[in-house]
């Protein structure tokens, strides 16, 4: 196209877009064509691009519209996560330099509702409960987390019983409203249902009746649905029906009322309705009894029902005619029978009791009635009282009164004769003869002054020294030095001087000493003590007789004595454990002694001897000193062999502890084998009995299998 005619068109577009725009503007998000307006300036056409989007939205790419040859640059501010307004520039460049550059507006826009999402979901509530909004959580695209802008709006009345609702709506800072969200809360009204089962219970009475049996277990459902929060409106009301029902049948029951006597005899029957009260008949009679009460409540009856007659006994006086009487006072229709005692009277026997009639009595039997007035009659007593008062010397010269009662025949003559450990009688100032009054006023005097004896002291059976003591005075004990080595403790003495001559021996102690052992116990070095009396000598604790000693080099050590004496003890001491260090002598498990009955005849119980076990070794820790002895015994014998005398304990003790393991395995197997020629044999046990050293092959060790039982057993 001619340059020229370029221009004119451009000025003519130019001119004819300014006076459209006056008459119609465009909004900011409109599409519009821009183009260059100079004479010479290359044409741009931007028509077709968006200049406006919602926020976070990716940025369009723009375009234009040129003639050939013009380039363009397009530049721009646009920040896509932010809302605002923006510059797009547009700049075209012709091949003979000439620029034209248009700018256009372009916004970032945020339109999108909040989202509003409930926490929980609808609620179903019981009335008079506290109800708390759990609330809900509101998110933007632009703002993020707007919770704390929600706006709640609560109508819940917790007083009563409804459907309600709560809203929840939330705009954003751009005015975007979100869709508005509705939680239901069901208000449920249980309050009727509660009354319901009190009034229920009131109905109940622990009988099995069918009726009764359906109130408590719709009583227990009412509750199961008090209970459950999820129960609705309806549930409830249908069971308070359910209950309404069960009760006016309840109401519509009858019931037979009897009322008997106390020997179930019947006194009346009458029939009544639930919660009617019964009639109850006249009070009955009963002999030795009054009318007490009925032993039920005459109340609201809800069953089939006895009511027995109750009574009180009647209570009937006796009268004696005398004040000292054991016998009861009062007895009734229901007292066993009574057998009347004797009553005492001074200077007389009883002989029996008579009543208001004259007629002798000696009980009043099981169901008499009425009051009772008895009379005792008497002859003299041959078993009057008398009196012996004793005055009793004390040590300070004083004398102390004692009073003794004595019984015998009245007017009988009374000679003391008085003998008491430890006093003499003083007939000048007694009386020790009289007879028996009727009366019992007798009395007879006895002065008793006090004796004297001797006290010996004695000392390793020889008389240190002699004293003497009036009977029930103090024992005063003599002074004594006690001999070295012990301490001197006290006489062995009475508190006070007995009725007799008395020998009294001293008794000391010997002086305690504190014996430490320092020893092994349990592979562990331990310090123990003991007290040891003066002279005498100490029992020395169990030490471990084998010693494992730990360590890149271990060892063991072995028990051989004490380093000081045990015995004439006069001192502490420390006595410490003296331990020898061992060696250890390998051996291999030679001889096993089997016992089998033979099927030859040769002999009852000939010894078989079988190697089990030979190539195994054991090891045991001994003293080199006795290895070498046993060792040179062996040379020195005919058969090359010699003995180590060692217990089924000690053969144990002075293994190793891998030895002991494989001899174990070894026993075992020597068992099963016995057991298995010997097939009436069972529970098989066994010992080793001797350790050997033979010259020829070395140390062995022999046992056998002992102590079984017979399966017949």
């Amino acid at each position: 196209m001619d340059k020229k005619k370029l221009v004119a068109l451009a000025i003519f577009v130019f001119f004819g877009l300014f006076a459209f725009s006056f008459a119609n503007p465009i909004e900011q998000d409109q599409e519009e064509t821009v183009l260059s307006t100079l004479d010479n300036m290359p044409a741009i056409n931007i028509d077709g691009n968006t200049f406006k989007i919602e926020v976070n939205r990716e940025i369009p790419s723009f375009k234009t519209d040129v003639l050939d040859g013009v380039n363009v640059s397009i530049n721009h501010n646009i920040n896509n996560k932010k809302v605002g307004k923006y510059e797009v520039i547009f700049k075209a460049t012709d091949k003979d330099g000439l620029t034209n550059e248009v700018k256009h507006d372009f916004y970032v826009v945020d339109t999108t509702k909040p989202i509003i999402k409930l926490i929980g979901g609808n609620v179903l509530s019981r009335i008079n409960r506290t109800y708390k909004d759990a609330g809900a959580k509101a998110t933007d695209n632009y703002d993020g987390n707007i919770t704390d802008k929600i706006v709640i709006k609560n109508n819940v009345n917790t007083s009563k019983k409804g459907k309600y609702t709560v809203t929840y709506n939330v705009t954003d800072k751009n005015s975007n409203k979100a869709t508005e969200v509705i939680r239901y809360v069901t208000i449920v009204d249980d309050i009727e249902l509660l009354n319901k089962i009190k009034e229920a219970k009131n109905y109940l009475d622990n009988k099995d009746n069918k009726l009764i049996n359906d109130l408590n277990n719709e009583i227990d459902k009412a509750n199961d649905i008090i209970n459950d929060d999820k129960s609705s409106q309806e549930t409830i009301d249908k069971e308070i029906s359910t209950l309404d029902d069960i009760i006016e049948k309840i109401k519509n029951q009858e019931f037979t009322v009897k009322f008997i006597d106390y020997n179930n005899k019947l006194i009346k029957e009458e029939k009544v309705k639930y919660g009617e009260v019964p009639t109850s008949p006249e009070k009955p009679t009963r002999k030795g009894y009054t009318f007490k009460s009925w032993d039920k409540e005459i109340a609201p009856v809800k069953e089939n029902i006895t009511i027995k007659a109750q009574y009180e006994v009647i209570t009937y006086k006796i009268e004696y005619d005398i004040t000292n009487v054991v016998n009861p006072t009062t007895y009734t229709v229901e007292t066993s029978t009574i057998k009347l005692a004797c009553v005492e009277k001074v200077g007389y026997k009883f002989l029996y009791w008579e009543d208001e009639t004259g007629k002798k009595i000696t009980e009043i039997k099981k169901g008499t009635v009425g009051d009772k007035k008895l009379k005792a009659v008497f002859k003299e007593n041959e078993n009057t009282k008398y009196t012996i008062i004793y005055y009793y010397e004390k040590l300070d010269g004083s004398y102390k009164e004692e009073k003794e009662e004595k019984y015998g025949k009245t007017n009988q003559e009374i000679k003391l004769n008085i003998n008491k450990n430890g006093y003499k009688v003083n007939e000048q100032k007694s009386t020790l003869v009289g007879n028996i009054l009727p009366d019992g006023s007798l009395a007879l005097e006895v002065t008793l002054d006090l004796n004297t004896y001797k006290a010996e002291f004695y000392v390793n059976n020889k008389i240190y020294k002699t004293l003497e003591f009036k009977y029930q005075e103090k024992v005063t004990k003599p002074k004594y030095d006690v001999a070295e080595g012990y301490i001197f403790s006290d006489w062995e003495t009475d508190e006070v001087m007995p009725a007799k001559n008395q020998k009294y021996h001293a008794t000391y102690e010997k002086i305690e000493y504190t014996v430490i052992f320092k020893y092994y116990q349990n592979n562990t070095l331990v310090e123990t003590k003991k007290i040891v009396k003066y002279g005498e000598s100490v029992e020395a604790p169990k030490a471990d007789e084998l010693v494992y000693i730990g360590g890149s080099n271990p060892y063991y050590l072995e028990f051989k004595n004490w380093n000081s004496s045990l015995k004439n003890i006069k001192e502490n001491k420390t006595v410490e454990a003296v331990y020898e260090k061992l060696g250890i002598a390998s051996t291999r498990l030679y001889r096993l002694k089997l016992l089998k009955r033979p099927n030859n005849g040769e002999g009852r119980n000939p010894i078989w001897y079988e190697e089990l076990g030979k190539k195994k070794n054991i090891e045991f820790v001994l003293s080199a000193k006795k290895i070498n002895e046993v060792i040179s015994k062996a040379k020195k014998n005919k058969k090359h062999e010699a003995v180590l005398s060692l217990n089924q304990n000690e053969i144990y003790d002075y293994m190793t502890e891998n030895s002991r393991v494989e001899l174990k395995s070894i026993e075992e197997a020597a068992i099963k084998k016995f057991e298995k020629l010997n097939v009436f044999k069972k529970d098989c046990k066994f010992e080793w009995y001797v350790l050997k050293y033979n010259t020829n092959d070395g140390w062995h060790l022999d046992g056998e299998v002992t102590g079984c039982k017979s399966i017949f057993d």
